[in-house]
């Protein structure tokens, strides 16, 4: 995937003063291969990744070149996963997008998304996977699961853990 350099930021230095969001782009590499989620959201998750991890002018050009330049890219991962039809066998979940989806309720209090995941007594919902995953927060990966754990989010504490299945 990385055509310019050995690095992960393809066309781009992995370290810039210091600072390395080298992490950033191995997810957002990981997204435009997998291809489990759209372009503009492996992008917008790119730009909030390099956000929390390194400068923000450099976040901006960072996230403007893959904006400008990236479709190359997509393209090219979208035609060697139809040639080879993969399926995607793992996933890379963002510890507050997660916490955004698991917390969503309408104006009763209700939550929305109550019918994919088991709701529990002890005030948690449980969401069951069918492929394994990582739930990562920017650089560091907090918590690895396999097929059949399931995602515990505590709706008192807000906290995310894991379940084996």
């Amino acid at each position: 995937m990385n055509a310019c350099n050995r690095g992960y930021c393809t066309c781009f230095p992995d370290t810039v003063l210091g600072v390395r969001h080298s992490a950033c782009c191995r997810l957002h590499d990981f997204n435009y291969e997998k291809q489990h989620i759209s372009r503009w959201t492996a992008d917008k998750r790119f730009f909030k990744c390099l956000k929390k991890h390194t400068f923000f002018l450099l976040a901006i050009l960072m996230w403007s070149g893959v904006r400008a330049f990236g479709w190359f890219w997509w393209l090219k991962s979208k035609r060697s996963k139809s040639m080879s039809d993969k399926k995607v066998s793992n996933a890379i979940l963002y510890q507050d997008e997660l916490k955004d989806h698991f917390g969503e309720t309408n104006e009763n209090g209700e939550y929305l998304n109550h019918y994919l995941y088991q709701v529990r007594d002890d005030n948690t919902l449980v969401c069951w996977m069918c492929c394994d995953f990582e739930i990562v927060d920017g650089n560091e990966i907090l918590l690895r699961g396999s097929c059949g754990d399931g995602i515990v989010y505590d709706l008192k504490t807000k906290t995310i853990s894991i379940e084996r299945g």
